[in-house]
């Protein structure tokens, strides 16, 4: 007996009964190993989504990879999964996830909205360092503060110095807020490295 997906290859015979598989030892099988999974096309992996009903490449990334299921794809395709995932998260719009973020932020440095808008106002929306306006970078800028002054996470006004954007501001940290990293740092570019 022939495989039954088409390809053209012998179909073994049941070695042991599988009433899941509707195998009885010593009769032919419907299909060689791993081509129950195959639709009309033999070589190609074909599966027919579960949701959308349309019939798509396994081999083409129109399945996620599930080791939990029998062939180790989903049965839903990507298209449909992201669907549905998206339908089923509410929609938070993107100036509530920002406001969130920055009164979380604002309040562990002791800061109000509106001082931090008049600190933003006063530094004409750019960066400290940098003076590249904040509307250029996605995250919302941030309050730098002298580490030495109040524990971590925590600062007062006399430690605040100013906004910065993201990049500074982690730059800032990488030198750990030392004049003389940084003195060293500019010496350092100026000379074009040591790799000469």
């Amino acid at each position: 007996m022939m495989c039954e997906c088409g390809c053209g290859a012998r179909a073994p015979v049941a070695r042991r009964t599988n009433k899941r598989l509707g195998h009885v030892v010593g009769e032919p099988v419907r299909f060689v190993v791993g081509h129950h999974r195959r639709k009309s096309l033999p070589g190609a992996l074909l599966r027919i989504c579960g949701t959308c009903s349309i019939e798509k490449p396994l081999d083409g990334g129109s399945f996620k990879v599930n080791p939990k299921c029998t062939d180790g794809f989903t049965y839903e395709c990507l298209e449909c999964c992201r669907k549905r995932a998206r339908e089923s998260w509410p929609e938070i719009p993107q100036d509530a996830r920002r406001t969130k973020r920055r009164k979380q932020g604002l309040r562990m440095y002791g800061v109000t909205p509106e001082a931090f808008d008049a600190q933003s106002a006063k530094q004409g929306h750019k960066c400290a360092v940098c003076g590249r306006p904040f509307s250029d970078f996605s995250k919302e800028p941030a309050v730098d503060h002298d580490h030495d002054c109040c524990p971590k996470g925590q600062a007062c006004e006399k430690c605040r110095r100013g906004l910065l954007c993201a990049p500074c501001n982690t730059a800032l940290g990488s030198f750990q807020d030392s004049v003389l990293r940084l003195g060293s740092a500019i010496q350092y570019l100026n000379n074009g490295g040591v790799w000469k």
